[in-house]
């Protein structure tokens, strides 16, 4: 290995702030399942016992930026979830029919990957 290369990796995954290892670390094994909303946004959510990962892509999320620009110009504003892409895990809980559980958390690890909590209610 190159001498200037480990420098860097160390360098690069200190202002990652680690989330890089965390997300390999805790959703490496998980495939995902493809949500697709409107303005063609496309996201990927990876799913671990109570947790969800939703992965946005830099190019869906750009071109549906500027499709809901353009729908929402004469609209009244929409309420926003605290969380970064929080309407993409609550279709995945809509699509997969896990109508017993709700999103009961959140946090953003980065510009394109947000981690949710879910809680169900006990069959």
């Amino acid at each position: 290995m190159k001498t200037y290369l480990l420098p860097m990796l160390v360098l690069t995954t200190a202002l990652s702030g680690c989330s890089a290892a965390y997300i390999i670390g805790e959703y490496g094994q998980s495939s995902g399942h493809e949500i697709r909303l409107s303005c063609r946004r496309t996201y990927r959510v990876h799913e671990k016992a109570d947790k969800l990962l939703v992965t946005a892509f830099a190019a869906s999320e750009a071109a549906g930026a500027a499709c809901r620009a353009m729908l929402t110009e004469d609209a009244p504003e929409s309420t926003e979830h605290p969380i970064r892409y929080w309407d993409a895990a609550e279709a995945y809980l809509t699509d997969k029919k896990i109508q017993r559980c709700m999103i009961s958390g959140g946090r953003e690890l980065e510009l394109l990957h947000s981690e949710f909590t879910v809680a169900c209610v006990p069959k």
